[in-house]
């Protein structure tokens, strides 16, 4: 355990232990913690979702599809981007695949970036391996709903009130969960048996930390290249 940051020590605790980390916290109860926040008031008012490409949230997003909201997934790493799914632009029959993320649907909606979205994004939904009633919550390491909302942010593509939710299992809302400074937190956390309100509140100031990131990983991820690019030409 030398050298490892308490965030760590708590992600190897999690994933060691037979059945829990990544997989149970987002597929234990899936259903149930579909249901519960579509019964939220965030939910209702939503007109366009952010939600991560996993299989445990796949129920989310299909109800946003069939409640006609505009649903957004960011691709594996962001290597494509993001991908945008429009229900009057997908049958209803055809939204189960879909949200499956199935066929063509990650080749034939990719999101440009030299645009402004129709919508922005209001509700942005994650899954994680724990919580706490702070907001902050743990991932599997790779940083992914930090530079996410990062990205999103430098695009201009968040609403100013966007909410920003977490998934997690029951067992793993935690009294704290080690947190650093530029991490971003959530505005809600969601178990099959609740749903809480954090502490954390306004909109998430996080920013892309390019003295962090290595140039062979912003060539691999086609927003930051995309960035990258518009800032070195002077036009972002």
């Amino acid at each position: 355990m030398d050298g490892q940051t308490p965030k760590q020590m708590l992600r190897n605790r999690l994933t060691a232990q037979p059945g829990e980390g990544r997989r149970r916290s987002t597929l234990s109860g899936a259903g149930q913690i579909a249901e519960r926040i579509r019964k939220l008031p965030f939910y209702k008012e939503a007109l366009h979702i952010l939600c991560a490409p996993v299989s445990g949230l796949f129920q989310i997003r299909l109800n946003g599809l069939m409640d006609g909201k505009t649903v957004t997934i960011p691709t594996q790493g962001l290597g494509k981007g993001f991908v945008m799914l429009d229900p009057r632009a997908i049958p209803s029959t055809q939204r189960f695949q879909a949200a499956r993320l199935l066929g063509n649907v990650l080749k034939e909606r990719r999101i440009p970036y030299d645009r402004p979205l129709p919508l922005p994004i209001d509700l942005a939904v994650t899954d994680a391996l724990a919580a706490d009633g702070d907001g902050n919550i743990l991932g599997d390491g790779a940083g992914h709903l930090d530079l996410q909302i990062a990205i999103l942010n430098h695009l201009g593509w968040l609403s100013s009130e966007v909410v920003l939710v977490a998934v997690v299992a029951e067992e793993n809302f935690l009294p704290a969960v080690p947190g650093e400074e530029m991490d971003v937190r959530t505005h809600w956390i969601v178990t099959p048996n609740r749903a809480i309100r954090t502490s954390a509140s306004g909109f998430p100031q996080a920013q892309i930390r390019w003295d962090k990131l290595a140039l062979r990983s912003i060539r691999r991820n086609a927003a930051l290249f995309h960035l990258h690019n518009s800032i070195r030409k002077g036009i972002a």
